[in-house]
């Protein structure tokens, strides 16, 4: 009798870990994907390879920005390139060895102008700053070597880890975020967005 109540215990032991152990993982794989998007892969995007085409900006030895595509087409001058599926990086200084990435960047099509460095995405274009945890997502996007800011319009939303959500008509940053400037119609939802339930 003994031993019949001691196996039941254990059972009961066992499902208790076990729910307990799939509760964890739901909780860190929930975590993580909430995260995750303020946190792109750097890595997958520096080595995407196949069917991508590479442009990449130096100066002075260093990495300005890497844009990537799987299609472009050149003009007659060379000077303009039309690409489409667009992802990219954009790079801060370098420090020692280090080269911080200010942001990502991903849209369905672009376009690059080679006597501005100038390049303007299109058709629904999203930046994330893993640094800076902010993501802005726009239909238009633009930004030159040359001004080191970024323009984005036909209705910005901007989302900060931790901090809320902003959307605007238009909206002009620094590179490296240090400055932010909403323009027309500009609203402001600070804190977490609350959960929903289905």
């Amino acid at each position: 009798m003994k031993l019949k109540n001691l196996g039941v215990f254990l059972f009961i032991a066992l499902l208790v870990l076990a729910g307990s152990s799939a509760m964890l993982y739901t909780h860190f794989r929930l975590k993580a994907q909430q995260t995750s998007e303020f946190s792109p892969d750097i890595k997958k995007i520096e080595r995407a390879k196949g069917e991508t085409i590479t442009l990449t900006e130096t100066q002075n030895g260093n990495r300005k920005w890497v844009l990537k595509m799987n299609e472009v087409k050149y003009s007659k001058d060379n000077n303009t390139a039309h690409m489409s599926k667009v992802q990219g990086l954009v790079y801060g200084d370098k420090k020692g060895d280090t080269q911080e990435v200010l942001f990502t960047f991903e849209a369905p099509a672009g376009t690059y102008f080679k006597d501005k460095n100038h390049v303007y995405l299109t058709d629904g274009a999203k930046m994330v700053s893993p640094s800076a945890k902010i993501i802005i997502m726009a239909p238009n996007m633009d930004w030159s070597s040359q001004t080191n800011t970024v323009n984005a319009s036909g209705g910005v939303k901007m989302r900060k880890e931790h901090f809320g959500e902003s959307s605007a008509n238009k909206a002009v940053f620094a590179m490296d975020f240090s400055k932010i400037q909403f323009l027309g119609q500009a609203t402001s939802v600070l804190g977490s967005p609350p959960n929903t339930r289905d």
